[in-house]
This record gives C-alpha cells, structure tokens and sequence, in this order.
C-alpha cells in the first residue's frame, strides 16, 4: 500500500527539536540511539532471534547511520525521529528522508517515510500516533511511503492519509524459487546447516531454468523489427513512448 500526505492551506513552519507528552517524547535521530533502533528494525522486521543480533545489530546500525546521519547529506539534525519513553526507553522509530520536489514551477519538500515501528513489549499505543504527529507539524510539504501494512494503515488513515493505486508494481517474478525456498527456512530455522539445502537449491534452480523459461523466438509480425540506435535516436523516439 502507498501513502501520501500534503499540508495545503498553511505556512509551515519548522518543528521544536523536541516534543513532549505524558506518554514520552519524540526528537530527532541522534547517534547515540542507533543500536537500539537497529535491534528493534531486527527483531520487528527481521525475526532475528535474541542470540543472533549482536553482529547485525552493528552492522545495522552503521548502515541507518550512513542513512540518516551522514554529514554529507543533510545540514543540522536528522529528519528521523525517535520516540522515548518517560522511563528512557526507546518507544518507537520513524524514518524519514528530505527529498525535494517541482510542481507547477514551486519547489516542495517531501518526506520519504521508510521504517515505522514501535516496540511490542513495552509501548501502549502512543509511540506510532506520536511521531506522525511530530512528522506532521514539521516543514514538510508532502509525505510519502513506498509501502505500509495494515498496523500503519490503521495510524495514518485518521492523519488524512490518502491510499494510492498500485498499478503496475504489484508483482514480483521469482528467478530463484528454490533458492528463496531455502533462505525463508533459513530465516525460520536459524540454526539450519546450510550445506543441508543450498546444494539441492542450486541444483533445482539450474534446472529450472532450462527447463520452464520459454526461448526468445522472433516475432511473426512483419510490422515489429529490432534495431541499434544511440542516445540521440533514443531522446527523440522517447516523447512518442511517453505519450500513452
């Protein structure tokens, strides 16, 4: 599901660094809270059992920083937030990325929403409406996100959220059945030797492909034939494949 949201009818204006309530407060990314949305990223979006997570809760973490912190994207605090609980927990995570926009000739700023999770075991309910409001009284002219499930769905729909058709993205071709096979029982079973399925994955694959993909055959149609062209021959024929 794809979400968007636009602030139209008011200026913006930026948001206070830090929001407070009764159930907690919600700022900006900071470095130091990085492991510990790492580790909730992976345990809520990756089942990754307890004993596993130390290593990929490292290598995790150093990846949002690239993300969300880098110098070299962005100036001042990071457009993610976090949500802390009045204990000093963390209560919940909101990705956010700046990305800018032309319509009509007036630059926009858009909010690219990416991971939206809030921890099970502790939060009431609160983290989730609390940060989309902090998001929402931000400078941002549109918010977006690629996907959402039916959890998010349920927050952002009373924020005037507006569903957007999926056309042509909703599907997915598999090159690899079982290969994918094997890496959802890995991700079951961790502890699962791997040499006790890849084998036969590769093997099985290998045949697959020669065995269901159906050979290239030329057209029949004599009103269709292939020919080279370069950039140029491309960037002219381009506005007449667009036009549909």
């Amino acid at each position: 599901m794809h979400l968007v949201s636009e602030t139209t009818g008011m200026e913006k204006v930026a948001a206070p660094s830090v929001l407070e309530s009764r159930h907690g407060s919600v700022r900006p990314l900071a470095a130091e809270d990085l492991e510990r949305v790492a580790a909730l990223f992976l345990t809520k979006f990756r089942r990754r059992r307890r004993h596993l997570l130390d290593r990929a809760i490292v290598e995790t973490a150093e990846y949002m920083r690239r993300i969300y912190l880098d110098p070299a994207r962005q100036s001042g605090e990071s457009n993610a937030l976090v949500q802390i609980k009045r204990q000093g927990d963390l209560g919940g995570f909101l990705g956010v990325l700046k990305a800018r926009y032309e319509f009509n000739g007036a630059a926009l700023n858009a909010a690219i929403i990416g991971p939206f999770m809030a921890d099970p075991g502790a939060d009431h309910g609160s983290a989730g409406p609390q940060l989309l409001r902090a998001l929402h009284r931000g400078e941002f002219d549109l918010q977006l996100t690629d996907s959402a499930n039916r959890v998010s769905l349920a927050f952002a729909r009373p924020m005037k959220y507006q569903l957007l058709p999926v056309h042509c993205l909703g599907w997915t071709y598999i090159f690899r059945p079982a290969a994918m096979a094997a890496a959802a029982l890995h991700r079951k079973w961790p502890r699962l030797p791997r040499l006790a399925l890849d084998p036969f994955a590769r093997a099985f694959d290998a045949l697959a492909k020669g065995r269901f993909e159906p050979p290239i055959q030329p057209s029949s149609s004599q009103r269709v034939h292939a020919e080279a062209i370069n950039a140029a021959q491309f960037a002219e024929r381009l506005p007449t494949l667009l036009s549909d």
